[in-house]
C-alpha cells in the first residue's frame, strides 16, 4: 500500500512539474514569435489578454474582505460572550427565589 500511495505522488509531482515545463516553453515561444511579421500581432493580442486575466485573478483585495468579515465575527463573538459571562455572574434577587419555592 505504501508502495503504491508513494507512486502516485511521484506521478502527481512529474504531472506537476511536466505541465510546468510546457506551460515556460509555451510562454517563451509566444514571447520570440511576437516579433514575427504576420503572427506576431495575434500573439501581443493574446499576450495582453493573459496578463489582464492574471490581474483579474489576483486575491489580496478578496483575502482582505476576508479578514474584515473574520475580524468583525471574532469582535461579536467576544462581545457576546462577556455578555453571557455576565448574565451567568449575576446573582439571582432573593425575592424571585421565595417565589420558586411557593
Amino acid at each position: 500500500m505504501a508502495v503504491n500511495f508513494f507512486a502516485g505522488m511521484m506521478r502527481g509531482l512529474g504531472a506537476a512539474v511536466g505541465a510546468t515545463a510546457v506551460v515556460a516553453l509555451l510562454v517563451w515561444v509566444m514571447a520570440k514569435a511576437v516579433a514575427l511579421p504576420f503572427v506576431g500581432e495575434h500573439f501581443t493580442n493574446l499576450r495582453d489578454t493573459v496578463d489582464e486575466l492574471v490581474e483579474e485573478a489576483r486575491f489580496a483585495d478578496d483575502f482582505q474582505r476576508v479578514e474584515f468579515v473574520l475580524r468583525r465575527i471574532e469582535r461579536n463573538t467576544a462581545d457576546a460572550l462577556a455578555l453571557q459571562q455576565e448574565a451567568d455572574s449575576a446573582e439571582i434577587p432573593s425575592d424571585s427565589t421565595a417565589e420558586l419555592a411557593d
